[in-house]
């Protein structure tokens, strides 16, 4: 019953507040213009969502409170102090009444599982696809119809990818690439994926990045600044750059760049990664508004602390971290390849340049 009169409480202050708007703000003419003004009003609104998404009181059977904000798939705050906090998160709340996470939801039987095929007669590329989030991706993307190109390092991975979508009875291939070998490999994978695939790539998901260990900023070397951006920032450009065309001539694709949550939030000790996922962030942006009218689409989806088969050994670390966030929970593979679905979709054909957090709403707080 304390849920649903949050629910019922919540919604009513959002009525309230998309009613009131021109009450608060008469002076706002009807008309685009004003943007100063305009901006502040919307502001104070989209506070107002923010504090209502994160109110435990609203919530009702919600509760959250920790020291540690969560943090991109592959980095991690400092979470020593949490010992010296004695039970108390930052705001305030008694971190030892958390009540236990709300369980994922099942993706398949939300959406309607295999029978959407929203992905029927495309092909996809998904790079970094022979693990964790990518292979997510790749599988998703074949159980809906689309014909997959998966690409990493590793035959005897990306055979065993490829075996498992075929087993399933979807369609897939795997070519293998180097993303940090530079342009000429880059552009090699384009025109593989596309030679198998039998068709020009529809949909690519510049998923692969290189990680390197949290560490201090004047810890990182010449080499490392290389490979991260060479993978994480290069490489899709120059991919996105090779098969855009293709896209363009046959009516149109999607682009959609897997970023991350540490690209939005400066995090100690991650700033190459954060660096080169803002970089990704951005492209995003640019692209959408230079190939829109082509019938283009870009996205990006930011995954927060995400658990996948690679990083098994660091659950502890990552539940931590996702206590902080609204929902309590970490990420799955299955959530962030239900975001990458939807965008690729044409459920999402209005939908250019956004970047959609898949964290639990931790960029929310």
């Amino acid at each position: 019953m304390s849920a649903l009169l949050g629910y019922t409480l919540r919604a009513a202050l959002l009525r309230r507040a998309s009613r009131d708007f021109r009450h608060l703000f008469p002076h706002l003419p009807q008309r685009s213009g004003c943007n100063n003004q305009l901006r502040a009003a919307s502001g104070l609104i989209t506070g107002m969502i923010r504090m209502l998404a994160t109110d435990t009181s609203l919530w009702g059977d919600d509760a959250w409170a920790v020291d540690s904000t969560p943090v991109g798939c592959g980095c991690w705050r400092e979470t020593a102090k949490r010992a010296d906090l004695a039970g108390r998160g930052q705001y305030g709340y008694c971190a030892s009444n958390l009540r236990s996470r709300p369980a994922p939801i099942d993706i398949a039987a939300t959406t309607g599982g295999t029978d959407m095929n929203r992905l029927e007669g495309r092909a996809a590329l998904v790079t970094g696809s022979t693990s964790g989030i990518g292979r997510g991706v790749a599988e998703a993307m074949a159980r809906e119809g689309a014909v997959v190109v998966v690409t990493g390092l590793g035959p005897e991975l990306g055979a065993r990818v490829v075996d498992g979508i075929v087993a399933e009875g979807g369609t897939a291939h795997y070519v293998e690439a180097d993303l940090s070998a530079g342009g000429s490999e880059v552009r090699r994978l384009a025109q593989e994926a596309t030679a198998l695939a039998g068709r020009p790539i529809d949909i690519l998901v510049n998923n692969a990045a290189f990680l390197v260990p949290p560490h201090p900023m004047t810890e990182s070397t010449e080499e490392q600044i290389d490979q991260v951006l060479e993978v994480n920032v290069k490489a899709p450009y120059l991919l996105t750059a090779a098969l855009v065309p293709g896209m363009v001539e046959h009516g149109g694709g999607s682009v959609i760049n897997i970023g991350s949550i540490g690209g939005v939030d400066g995090i100690k000790f991650t700033s190459l990664y954060g660096a080169s996922k803002a970089g990704l962030h951005s492209l995003t942006r640019s692209w959408a508004a230079e190939l829109a009218a082509d019938g283009v689409r870009v996205n990006t989806v930011a995954p927060g602390p995400t658990i996948t088969e690679g990083n098994e050994d660091l659950r502890p670390l990552l539940e931590t971290l996702a206590e902080g966030n609204p929902d309590r929970r970490t990420g799955t593979v299955q959530d962030t390849a239900a975001a990458v679905i939807f965008l690729a979709s044409e459920e999402a054909s209005h939908i250019h340049g956004v970047l959609l957090p898949v964290d639990g709403g931790a960029l929310a707080i």
